[in-house]
């Protein structure tokens, strides 16, 4: 699972961070589970004149014992609560593309 971090752009002073507004949702949550080839589509505003990069922070759900505890819970909490529950519990990475140019 990825979420935008923010976009970074370059300034006369040096590269600069917009993050998304707090509380910035897609489809009524933050998070959004891609499946293999789906895409997602986020609306940010900066200025489209300079040299700019992408961070996306990444989550995958955690393996081997750890994995399994978590889906367990995550399907107690389904049973009990009548929501379907993703834990997000293993790495965690930050992935930057590479300088766009203007």
């Amino acid at each position: 699972m990825g979420i935008t971090d923010s976009v970074d752009y370059m300034t006369a002073k040096g590269w600069l961070s917009h993050k998304p507004a707090s509380g910035w949702s897609f489809a009524g949550a933050q998070f959004v589970e891609l499946k293999p080839y789906e895409a997602q589509v986020k609306v940010m505003r900066f200025p489209t004149n300079t040299s700019w990069k992408l961070r996306v922070h990444y989550y995958e759900q955690a393996r081997g014992m750890v994995g399994m505890l978590s889906r367990t819970a995550d399907f107690l909490f389904g049973l009990f609560e009548r929501n379907k529950n993703t834990s997000y519990t293993g790495a965690s990475y930050l992935a930057e593309t590479s300088e766009i140019p203007n």
